[in-house]
């Protein structure tokens, strides 16, 4: 009876984990939406699915819109899009949680940094940062 006490108590503190870890409408499946509609070149679309359900889209448009432009405008300069591949996957509590993906592209790679929040029952996307400096990498870790 222990060892089942012990089991549901694991299962129930790692729970967190598992409603993103490949859950529907996790941090992990949002990220990889948004890099689909990239390497389609739908900018537009990548970022408003990503910031469906986040108050930044409600409270802050016009943020989101400026993020829009300097996205297309500066990828312009790194190239086509390749693909890409999840570098490192952090949570702090139960309520945040840090996807660091590289991003290939045909003449420089890039570092996205996703953070997401989970105040009750539902991930949304808090903040989303791009960067070329791999020295940040480290420093973040």
């Amino acid at each position: 009876m222990k060892k089942l006490f012990l089991l549901v108590v694991l299962l129930l503190m790692a729970a967190p984990v598992l409603c993103y870890a490949g859950g529907e409408g996790g941090p992990r499946k949002a990220a990889e939406s948004f890099f689909a509609g990239m390497q389609k070149g739908d900018i537009d679309g990548a970022f408003d699915t990503l910031f469906t359900g986040s108050h930044i889209l409600e409270n802050k448009p016009q943020v989101l819109e400026e993020m829009k432009k300097t996205t297309q405008t500066n990828l312009s300069f790194y190239g086509k899009m390749i693909g890409s591949e999840q570098l490192m996957e952090e949570t702090y509590g139960s309520s945040v949680v840090r996807l660091v993906y590289l991003l290939k592209m045909d003449k420089h790679p890039l570092t996205v940094e996703f953070y997401f929040y989970k105040p009750k029952n539902t991930w949304f996307i808090s903040n989303v940062l791009f960067n070329d400096d791999f020295a940040l990498l480290k420093r973040n870790k």
